[in-house]
């Protein structure tokens, strides 16, 4: 039996440790947020299966506090965060029939099912889960690119803020629906004469 080891990596300042689990062997990273009333520090961990995982996340969270904005994205949730992104950028974009379209689209589709998340646990797994939700609902290929299109926009926007580092909707997703002349050629069985 191979024996697990502690290994501790170290890094520069303000990039936080990672270090391996001896019970588990999952991989732990840890990173100074800031200090409390009482000069204590406090810590930010995260977790994942590589030292590579735990990296990108140490490194999306010391994006964030450079930039200033790691309290406020701890503290929403992606659904009010992207509210207050609709209502002050999207909303100047665009006409006030086409916005009240947009906000329509977000409170139907997207927030119920991801609003109550953290931007940084957005990955392409939720967003496929997303598109599938509104597939079994028999929403229109339109209706769909429509909503993907626009949870796009603000990653990219997310992304300039350093809130994150990766758009989970630049991967090709499928959502393709079936039109109903496709079904019935799939099931109308063709006889050759002998």
């Amino acid at each position: 039996m191979v024996k697990r080891t502690q290994s501790k990596i170290r890094r520069s300042n303000n990039e936080g440790s990672i270090f391996q689990r001896k019970s588990d062997g999952k991989w732990v990273g840890s990173i100074t947020v800031g200090y409390d009333d009482k000069g204590q520090q406090k810590k930010k961990t995260v977790y994942g299966n590589s030292q590579t995982e735990v990296a990108k996340k140490l490194a999306e969270v010391s994006g964030r506090i450079k930039s200033n904005s790691y309290e406020l994205v701890e503290s929403k949730s992606f659904g009010e965060l992207m509210t207050d992104w609709l209502l002050v950028f999207k909303k100047s974009s665009v006409t006030g029939r086409t916005f009240e379209g947009i906000m329509r689209n977000f409170r139907l589709h997207i927030e119920p099912q991801i609003g109550n998340m953290k931007i940084y646990d957005i990955d392409t797994f939720v967003i496929q889960k997303v598109i599938n939700k509104l597939i079994d609902e028999k929403y229109s290929n339109n209706t769909i690119k429509k909503n993907k299109h626009m949870i796009s926009q603000f990653f990219e926007y997310a992304i300039d803020n350093k809130w994150v580092s990766v758009n989970p909707t630049l991967k090709k997703y499928k959502y393709e629906q079936k039109t109903k002349l496709q079904t019935r050629k799939k099931n109308i069985r063709h006889y050759r004469p002998k």
